[in-house]
């Protein structure tokens, strides 16, 4: 059933001067499971110092953050580490009062969306030289830095693949192994 199919694909290929692409693209599954299978390595070092970097660039970014409602609108304001707290709810949207864009949902209601979406939104609505700008700017970059972390913080080890998954395991239920 797919052998008609096949020669009418590779006439199409070959016509279309793709068949050599096509050839090498079928080299990437092989090369996919060999990495996904092996694993691959990183550098703790690297890790810890780029973890470090980025975190520093974080509490930098909250920092302006906390003195623009402190200096800009005599809010003391605290940035939460996850997305969202009821201080810079009301900050955002009473005190700066920029426009709710749309609703996020949370359980049985739905309050306004701090999501990247609106941050962008926010952005293009101020210049670039205002205290709204820079604040949002800066909390929609912490945002991402601070999920950056997280990602690097969940590596507990320096190197990882299905080989070493399958290891741990075999090793969890056969310790003597």
């Amino acid at each position: 059933c797919l052998i008609p199919l096949w020669a009418v694909m590779e006439k199409t290929l070959i016509s279309r001067g793709l068949w050599k692409i096509y050839r090498e693209s079928m080299k990437l599954p092989e090369i996919v499971a060999d990495m996904e299978w092996d694993g691959m390595s990183v550098l703790a070092d690297s890790l810890k110092e780029n973890s470090d970097k980025i975190g520093k660039e974080a509490d930098r970014m909250e920092k302006v953050c906390v003195n623009v409602a402190k200096v800009g609108y005599n809010f003391d304001l605290t940035i939460p580490k996850g997305p969202r707290s009821d201080k810079l709810v009301e900050f955002i949207f009473e005190v700066m009062k920029l426009p709710v864009i749309n609703y996020a949902s949370k359980g049985k209601s739905s309050s306004p969306s701090m999501d990247k979406d609106c941050m962008k939104a926010w952005q293009q609505s101020f210049d670039k030289d205002s205290l709204e700008f820079t604040f949002i700017n800066n909390l929609s970059e912490m945002r991402v830095r601070q999920k950056a972390l997280g990602d690097l913080e969940s590596y507990s080890t320096a190197r990882f693949g299905v080989k070493d998954l399958i290891h741990k395991n075999l090793l969890h239920l056969h310790p003597h192994l």
